[in-house]
Parts: C-alpha cells; structure tokens; sequence
C-alpha cells in the first residue's frame, strides 16, 4: 500500500471523525473514477495531496489551486482539539512507507518467536523442572553479595547488553579484564557433537535409551570444550610448572597466562587455603569468565534447557570442577541464592548421573533460604519424579535406577518443605500430604531422626506429657535393623554390593545431618516428626531394602558439603604477595615472566641451557628471565644497555664458542 494511499485514508477517516461524512460521500465517485486527481473536501479543512512523481509539472498547478483554495474556505471556528487531526508535512512521506514496512517486519518477528496466535513456542526439554523459575541473576556471586541484605528476586532477569545479545551468566566481567581469545585466537571454544566429524559416544544411560525417549536429547544438545594447539602448549608448560611444586611459579604462569582456567582453578584453592578468599573468588571467577566466553549461546540458555555435558570428557572436567567450586565458595559465604542457582544449571548438565553430587546439597540449599518459593519449587521437583538416580557398576555392567526420595535427605526435605507450606496455607489438604511424606521418611530411614536429635542435643532419654522419645526411638532403632537386613536381590547376591549400599547410606545420612540439623531444630518441627512417627508405631508398614543406585554416592567426599575451608597457618603461608599482584592483574604488555631457554645443535638444550634453566631439565625457566638473558619484550633502552654486556644474550641464539 502506497502512501498517497494512506494518506487519503486517513483524511477520510478524520472527516468522518469531524462530521463531514457528506463530503466523502459526494467525493466517492469522483475520486474512484480518477485518484489521481483529488479535488479539496467541503468543510472544515482543505489537504494538499501529493499526485504521482511522473506528473509533476501538474502536481506544481495543483499545490498552487490547493493553496488558493485553503484560503478561501479556512473557517473562522477553531476546531475541538480532541476531534482536530494534526497535518502530516510533505517529506514525510519516506518516513510514513518506512514505519509501515517497519510494522510488517515486527509482526513477522512476532509470529517467527511466538506463533501465529502470540503463543510462545519455543522448544522445551523434559527437564525443564530443574531450572524452572531460577534465578537467573543468583549465579552472579558478586550481585547477590552486593544485594544480599535487600532480598531475593530484586532482579530476575539476565545480564545482557541487548535483546539478542550474549546472555552473562557467571555475571559480567570485573575491571580491566578483556575478552579471552577464542579458539581461533589461541584459546577455547564449543562444539556440538552433531559437528565432530567423529564424536564422542553418549554416555549411559542416554546411548541405550531409543529415539522417542523425551529424557534422551539430540546429539544436537551435547556440548564439548574444545582447545587450540596455542591453548595446548600453554597447558604442557603448566605441567612443568606443576612438577615444581612451587605456587609462587604457578602465580608467576598466571601473570604470563592470564587465561588457562586449569592454572586460575589450582591458584584460586591454594589462595582459598591460604585465607585468601578476595583473590581466590577473583580467580574462580576469571576462570568461569573464560569458559563462558568460549561457550555457545544455546548452551547457556537457563530457564529451557538446552545444553548437555559429559563430564567424563576429559575437556569438560575443569568447567564441571569451576561450577562446583562456585556452589562451594558460595555456600561458605553464606549466600544459598546462589549455591541454589548453580546447582540446579550444574544438575541440568547431565540430570540422570548428577556427576558432582549436587543432589546430596540441592535440598539443603531451598531450604536454607526460608523462601515458600523455593519450597514449593522443591516439592514441585519431587512430585515430577523425572529426576532419577541412575548408576551403572564398572565391574559387573549392572545398571540401577532409582527415585529421589529413596535418598534419605530428600525424603526427610520433602517432608520439611511440605511442612512449611502448610503452615502459610494452612489446609486439611496440605496438612496431610505433609503428614504422609514424614511417614515415608521415617518408614524408610527411621535411625536419621534420632541423629537430628543428637546433633541438636535434645534430651532423647526424658519423657514427658507431650513427648515419649525413649520409645519412639526404641521402635525406630529396631525398625533400621530390619531394614538394614531387609536385601534386594542384588545385595543378597554380592556382599561387596550390600556393603557400598550400607556405605553410601551412611554417607548420605552423615552429610544431610551436617547440613540441616539447625532446619528443624524447633518445637513444631519436633512435634510434627514425633506424630507421624508415633502414627507409624501403631500401624507399621512393610520395611523397604535400601535401592542399590544409592552407591552412586559412596565416594563423594563430606568436606566437599561443609560450610568452612580448611586453612593454613598464617605462619605457612608460602605464596609471594607480590608474585600474586601479578597474577591479580592481566596486562597483556607485561614482559614475559615464562622463557625458554635456547636450544643447542638438534633441538636439544645443551650444557649451557640446563645451567641457565637452572630448575629443570626441560629448558624452562620457571622463576622469570634471567638477568643474563636479553627479553626482546623489554623496553628497547634497556635491551640496547643490557647487550655491551658480554655475559648477556639473546633468547634462542647460542652463546659463541670460545
């Protein structure tokens, strides 16, 4: 549509408006006969109407007619301004065509992202529950320290620098840190395995579901880290400095590297263990910087996930370590907004084998953050039961499956959660899905409860009207020895079995007491764990066996779920301060702190190079250039005074024979 044509719509819409229907009326005929040719309106206004470009010797006549005629016929009466309608000057008539054109566009959009009838359709995966609702912006350790006296959910909305652009998940970068090069620039970058001319093999149980299994992505949504040969060099020179066994030499790698997430990791926990905890976070989170620069778009997409992992690919391992280390970091903080946040993106990496543990600590974390939100978040995963421990034997090929509340901190936190929620809603409803979900809790784990107890020192061997504990937990106590000789049929089988499942039971129990004994230290609580076990007393059910997948977590480590750092004495610090202020600071003209030494005759460092190196016998030099070395990268005066010297010389180039 033109926008002479336009135009004349409008003007006739605006006459309507102003009473002068008659006058289109009238015009109707005529200005279907010839349009080109509009003639003025009768009534309160006249409109100049521009004709075609290929008349305009007639269009110049009749602007000067329209003029004259717009004097003749101006009315004396101002019109109502509600009704008046505002002239559209000549040169407009672009910007009308392009705002048009502009209009089409974004209605295409709109259908192209939200369907045809403004639904939005984008594709959704069948784990969807676990990031459902997150808080985005709790993965940002350094927003959530600066807002954690105001609250949760301030903002929950990503960082991005535009509608379409990159999405910062880890949080934006800190002062004066550039962007780490990608794989084409001699670092890392992201493949999917539908990409890898031969890729990796999925893991199980993924490879032995079929197609049509909604927990089985496309090869499409697998995603692997993939390093440059630069990138790989620099990680064969980490190796000597991590045969040396001197931090300060790892320091003095970082200064040089500024971006080997392998160095920034082991840097930033001998920080932590030095009572360093400002530079080892800055490290932690240079190196989350690195690997989220290098990653895909789609990977990082949160609330519908897309993106899956293999942790057992030796190039994912240090990002699947980084996370960890920030849900840790955090929770040591004190901040569960974003030990939460994170290990719900690092459970959707690979929701069916949990290879970090999280879901030993997911719990503890909704929890521990009193907010009926994440409660609620926390039955809704439970009830969807599409999270589920698998675990495969290496020695017997066995595989094992088995549901979140066959572990006893998620049976015990569902019931807690449950509980919460009842007392806001406070509904016979409610009050007995709690009630049910404590039962099953104590059926099943009946000897965690009298470890609650333990840990917050209640009196366990005094009775009173209200409480009888010494008999409750003498039915609890005989209950858990029923079940401990209650087998499957693969316990019965293999005592080596029997024994990682009792193993991996008490782990589990262990590190769920080490957590949440402060959550229910309160008399309510207490009341409502007594009732239902009282209630289970007098009408027991059949002992369950404990499910072998459990054994998935028999070697996790407890210290892994504390909420303090082993530190060293200050005493046995061993890092130089000033070597860390030049790991802190990424300066890409710095001179280089890591040198080769010159190579003899056939590649090899001869005697001379090893009595250089000094350290090693590769031919590295570990502590910085030596003062007999000329660095090219050093200010051109002080390469120019350093070469009279007849000790110096260049780096690569032999001394002369004598």
């Amino acid at each position: 549509m033109s926008s002479r044509v336009l135009r004349r719509l409008r003007q006739d819409k605006d006459d309507l408006l102003k009473g002068g229907g008659n006058a289109v009326d009238e015009d109707e005929d005529e200005s279907s006969n010839d349009e080109d040719e509009p003639t003025p309106k009768k009534g309160g206004f006249a409109f100049i109407v521009d004709s075609d470009e290929e008349d305009e010797e007639e269009d110049s006549s009749e602007e000067e007619d329209s003029r004259e005629t717009e004097e003749v016929v101006r009315p004396v009466k101002v019109p109502n301004p509600s009704t008046a309608k505002t002239e559209v000057p000549e040169n407009n008539e672009d910007e009308e065509d392009l705002d048009a054109v502009l209009e089409e566009f974004k209605l295409q959009d709109d259908e192209l992202e939200y369907g045809p009838d403004g639904v939005d359709e984008k594709i959704s995966t069948y784990f969807d529950i676990i990031t459902s609702n997150i808080e985005i912006r709790g993965l940002d350790i350094d927003f959530v320290q600066r807002t954690s006296l105001l609250g949760s959910n301030d903002d929950n909305g990503p960082t991005r620098s535009s509608r379409r652009g990159r999405q910062q998940v880890f949080g934006p970068a800190r002062d004066n840190w550039p962007r780490p090069p990608h794989y084409v620039g001699g670092g890392m970058g992201m493949m999917t395995y539908d990409t890898i001319e031969k890729p990796p093999t999925l893991p199980w149980p993924y490879s032995e579901m079929k197609d049509s299994d909604v927990r089985c992505p496309d090869p499409q949504r697998w995603f692997l880290f993939t390093y440059s040969d630069s990138y790989e060099r620099d990680r064969q020179d980490l190796e000597l400095v991590k045969m040396s066994g001197d931090p300060n030499a790892l320091a003095l790698f970082i200064a040089h590297h500024p971006f080997i997430v392998e160095a920034l990791l082991q840097l930033s926990s001998v920080l932590y263990h030095t009572n360093n905890s400002h530079e080892g976070l800055s490290l932690l989170k240079r190196a989350l910087y690195t690997f989220e620069n290098a990653s895909l778009n789609s990977f990082l997409q949160l609330e519908e996930r897309l993106g899956f992992m293999d942790r057992e690919q030796a190039e994912n391992e240090l990002f699947f370590s980084a996370v960890f280390r920030l849900i840790r970091v955090s929770h040591i903080a004190g901040l569960p907004r974003t030990s939460l946040a994170t290990s719900r993106f690092l459970l959707s990496l690979d929701p069916l084998r949990d290879p970090m543990g999280v879901l030993l600590a997911i719990d503890h974390f909704a929890l521990i953050s009193n907010n009926s939100t994440n409660d609620q978040w926390l039955v809704n995963f439970v009830d969807s039961d599409k999270v589920r421990i698998h675990y495969k034997d290496d020695t017997t090929e066995d595989g094992y499956e088995c549901s979140l509340l066959d572990l006893p901190n998620w049976a015990y936190s569902y019931a807690l959660a449950l509980f919460r929620l009842n007392m806001k809603q406070n509904t016979e409803e409610s009050k007995e899905k709690a009630d049910k979900a404590m039962t099953q809790a104590l059926s099943k784990f009946p000897s965690v409860l009298e470890e609650l107890l333990v840990q917050n020192e209640i009196n366990i061997h005094g009775r009173s009207f209200q409480v009888d504990w010494p008999d409750a937990l003498h039915f609890a106590r005989n209950r858990s020895e029923i079940i401990e000789n209650t087998l499957t049929a693969e316990a019965e089988a293999d005592p080596v079995v029997r024994s990682c499942i009792s193993q991996a039971f008490d782990l589990i129990s262990r590190i769920f007491v080490q957590q949440n004994f402060k959550l229910w230290n309160m008399d309510h609580i207490w009341k409502f764990a007594y009732r239902n076990l009282k209630a289970l007393q007098e009408n027991p059910d059949d002992p369950l066996p404990l499910q072998p997948a459990i054994m998935r977590y028999a070697r996790c480590n407890p210290s892994d779920y504390e909420d303090k750092n082993q530190t060293m004495p200050a005493d046995a610090n061993p890092l130089d301060p000033g070597l860390v202020a030049h790991a802190m600071t990424i300066d890409t003209n710095r001179p280089r702190f890591m040198q080769r030494a010159g190579r003899g005759r056939g590649g090899m460092p001869d005697e001379f190079d090893r009595a250089l190196a000094g350290l090693n016998q590769e031919g590295t030099v570990l502590a910085g250039p030596p003062t007999v070395m000329i660095d090219p990268d050093w200010p051109v005066l002080e390469v120019f005074w350093r070469s009279f010297m007849p000790w110096a010389h260049v780096e690569g180039v032999p001394p002369p024979r004598r």
